[in-house]
């Protein structure tokens, strides 16, 4: 059965500088490591896949740089680790509670970092195969070294920005060898807004343009194809829009019960003690995708035929949160439930009484359902998941929302 999923948005909206230049027709699009983050990978959000498919549609080269695929893998294990880690930690701390009266086991080893890296390969493989992976830069390391020294390209203080200038040469000597006279690369790094990349750029002679989110990609996508084109894409727009309007309160109701959230990732100044309620504002925008592939299912496990009516869909809500906050406590490491009370962990004495604020945010989250697609409508909705929508993808945070 081909999940679909409703993706639903809670964003504070903060303008950055576009730089893509709305005339730009890119040979190719290349992608650095944190939209695919972003967008779920390795199961890729509605939105990704729309973008992807235009892409293909519109004959513009999809490429991902091997070291972001790299990076995707690595990020993933680093979350398995680390979360095992803190699980086995939070059941030794039960046993020691408990004394003699109970006692459980901790999980078992993770595979072998090869084991893992082979099985994330086979799960993201139907994402990867639409790509073109662009190999890594063959320059010298003392190349890099002179950068760093001189914090030009992507470098910044202290050495910082090595990854991204080893993306940015791959894609500069790709675009080269492929006789590519424009591209596109799809990054919120600030450091491909940097005064050290426009100058490299500048060097080399490349119009190498930043696209800082999937909706501006979008929008980039769109101005290539025709008014009728664009026409179907919106009413398939609105009439996604339309059917969540009749759920918001259910979208609400899915939140309050199922979303959890890391205060760090909300970035504002002071201690996230509680999220006191959350509310659903307006639905902003929508997302659908109507030919990807169903995805292969291991060897031994029944093939059920493809149901044409399963499609995965996304659609943007804006939603308010109201937080109670300590202005000058560190911000705690445990995650809040939506109008839950969080565990207060470990607050210094000279802390204690530290005033505690109310304060209305908004922020970026997603709902995931299962819908069936029909040629007037979308029906048996069915939610199934709640994260917060981060600049760094928090996977983890997707298997807290499953029942």
């Amino acid at each position: 059965m081909q999940m679909s999923a409703a993706r639903v948005v809670l964003e504070k909206r903060e303008q950055s500088p576009e730089v893509l230049e709305p005339a730009l027709r890119p040979n190719a699009i290349y992608f650095d490591t944190n939209p695919i983050l972003g967008a779920g990978w390795p199961n890729p959000s509605a939105q990704m896949l729309q973008v992807i498919a235009q892409t293909e549609k519109l004959g513009f080269v999809l490429a991902l740089p091997e070291v972001v695929n790299k990076e995707l893998e690595r990020h993933r294990i680093r979350e398995l680790i680390d979360e095992r880690r803190k699980a086995n930690s939070q059941i030794e701390a039960v046993n020691k509670k408990a004394y003699s009266l109970a006692h459980y086991d901790k999980l078992a080893p993770l595979p072998t970092d090869a084991e893992l890296q082979i099985g994330l390969r086979k799960l993201a493989a139907d994402f990867t195969k639409r790509f073109r992976l662009v190999p890594q830069t063959g320059r010298p390391l003392s190349q890099f070294i002179d950068l760093a020294i001189a914090h030009a390209a992507t470098f910044g203080e202290g050495g910082r920005g090595f990854q991204d200038a080893v993306i940015l040469f791959s894609v500069l000597d790709d675009m080269k060898a492929h006789g590519f006279a424009a591209a596109a690369l799809v990054s919120e790094d600030k450091s491909f807004q940097s005064a050290g990349f426009v100058q490299v750029l500048k060097d080399y002679d490349v119009n190498l343009q930043v696209v800082t989110t999937l909706d501006k990609l979008e929008q980039v996508l769109q101005m290539h194809f025709n008014a009728i084109v664009r026409e179907y894409f919106e009413q398939e727009r609105k009439q996604l829009i339309d059917t969540f309007k009749a759920r918001l309160q259910e979208i609400e109701d899915y939140l309050v019960k199922h979303l959890t959230v890391a205060p760090s990732d909300l970035k504002i100044w002071g201690t996230v003690k509680r999220i006191e309620a959350l509310h659903v504002i307006s639905i902003e925008n929508a997302h659908a995708t109507f030919d990807v592939e169903e995805p292969q299912k291991p060897k031994g496990e029944s093939q059920k035929p493809k149901d044409p009516g399963r499609v995965k869909v996304s659609v943007d809500v804006k939603v308010n949160l109201i937080l109670d906050i300590e202005r000058y406590e560190p911000s705690p490491r445990e995650r809040l439930k939506a109008a839950v009370m969080a565990s207060p962990g470990d607050t210094p004495s000279y802390l204690i009484g530290a005033a505690a604020l109310s304060d209305s945010y908004e922020c970026v989250a997603v709902v995931e359902a299962e819908a069936t697609k029909t040629e007037t409508a979308y029906s048996d909705i069915s939610f199934i998941r709640a994260y917060l929508k981060s600049d760094t993808w928090n996977w983890l945070s997707l298997l807290r929302g499953l029942k």
